[in-house]
């Protein structure tokens, strides 16, 4: 079985990559070009390309039975930020293009890997499951609007009969977060004393590997049109968070 993962070259896609391998998979990583560094030496078929532009992508996706789409602009931007165009162009655009190429090529399942980020508030105030949906325009931020978005155009591929489903990570900490993203800049930040001030806020949290392994298992047990929160089984505030970094630490 011939599997696509865009975004292999990312924190979470090189786990998800090295799962598929141990796995037995045949794996086409769509890397930009560039990063293809980060994977030399893997047993895997390597097509560097942008997911913003189709032809790139429909090449990519030819002759491939599952699509993994983890290639995202993973940015915070605040909502009153006016130029997040191509936020949306990557993160929206740029999963549209995907889609439309495994509808095209009769992909036998599609694996979109959105965010927690775009899990609403339950009006009844009790803890969020898959079915609570934001109002788009009440998010906080750009990228979480632009992840909901994405949501929004996989499950009307699904509508036309594409197998796709949607994974929901919380905050992904772990080893191999080199660059760092966001989430790993949080810890980066606090023991190089670097972060001066927080807002109260709550934070679930996902160890990298178990997110690569809930991506596997999503292949054989995912329900087409069905979202999936992956996290850990507890929340903590960002000064629990920061005392166990203390402790940890020193």
């Amino acid at each position: 079985m011939r599997v696509l993962l865009t975004g292999a070259s990312g924190f979470l896609g090189v786990a998800v990559l090295r799962r598929l391998l141990n796995a037995g998979y045949t794996v086409r990583a769509f890397i930009r070009r560039g990063r293809e560094d980060i994977v030399n030496g893997l047993d895997i078929e390597v097509v560097t390309g942008d997911i913003i532009h189709p032809q790139a992508v429909e090449r990519a996706v030819d002759g491939c039975d599952v699509v993994f789409h983890l290639a995202s602009a993973y940015i915070f931007l605040p909502w009153w930020e006016k130029e997040a165009r191509s936020l949306y162009k990557i993160n929206v655009e740029g999963t549209r293009n995907i889609l439309s190429a495994a509808l095209k090529h009769k992909v036998g399942r599609f694996i979109f890997t959105s965010s927690v980020a775009s899990i609403g508030k339950r009006s009844d105030g009790r803890p969020s499951d898959e079915e609570a949906m934001f109002n788009l325009w009440s998010m906080s931020s750009h990228y979480a609007r632009s992840k909901l978005l994405a949501e929004y155009e996989v499950l009307k591929f699904c509508s036309r009969g594409l197998p796709a489903l949607i994974l929901n990570p919380a905050m992904i900490i772990g080893e191999g977060d080199c660059k760092p993203t966001p989430s790993g800049e949080l810890i980066v930040k606090f023991l190089n004393r670097r972060y001066f001030a927080y807002f109260e806020s709550y934070l679930s949290i996902a160890d990298v590997n178990d997110v690569a392994d809930a991506h596997i298992s999503a292949i054989e047990n995912g329900r087409t049109g069905e979202r999936y929160i992956l996290c850990s089984n507890e929340f903590l505030t960002l000064e629990q968070i920061f005392r166990l970094l203390e402790e940890i630490s020193g």
